[in-house]
């Protein structure tokens, strides 16, 4: 925090990061892919991201797929939780959560969840939600089809 005079006056004033961390860190990335692996050099490698099922007929379970978060500017643990509903229903599809420890405020921070068994009742729009604490940190829709011919993960 740096401290300016104006007018006789001390005003505090916060960087950019001083004030996402004290809304609570940002998400920079959720998504969906077939794989998601390490590299030798450290990155990862996100491997078939897609955000549409396309299935023969309804219900019908997707294959495993993974979820991925890239998350920073939070401190200490968090709680997490990962869904994904139909749109404008309370069907959930989909739950998974836990507890992540953050090293430190200015590393980022990553979260994998490895979804099996996944059914989706019906065709239409889904949302993936990541909720950190109990606040909405990040969303996206998920489009399901009804296709003649199934493909195997994303389109």
């Amino acid at each position: 925090m740096k401290s300016l005079e104006l007018g006789g006056r001390s005003i505090e004033r916060k960087t950019k990061k001083e004030v996402v961390a004290a809304m609570g860190g940002k998400c920079n990335a959720l998504l969906m892919a077939d794989r998601v692996i390490k590299e030798d050099n450290g990155k990862r490698g996100i491997i078939g991201s897609f955000n549409t099922f396309n299935f023969p007929a309804f219900p019908f379970t997707a294959p495993p797929f993974f979820v991925y978060a890239n998350l920073e500017d939070f401190s200490g643990a968090e709680e997490f939780s990962v869904t994904i509903a139909r749109e404008g229903a309370e069907l959930v599809v989909f739950s998974a959560g836990g507890e992540i420890g953050f090293q430190d405020e200015n590393l980022e921070a990553e979260i994998l969840i490895p979804a099996f068994g996944v059914t989706f009742p019906k065709q239409g729009s889904y949302n993936l939600i990541l909720r950190i604490g109990n606040r909405q940190m990040g969303s996206r829709r998920i489009i399901v089809n009804q296709s003649p011919i199934p493909q195997i993960g994303g389109v």
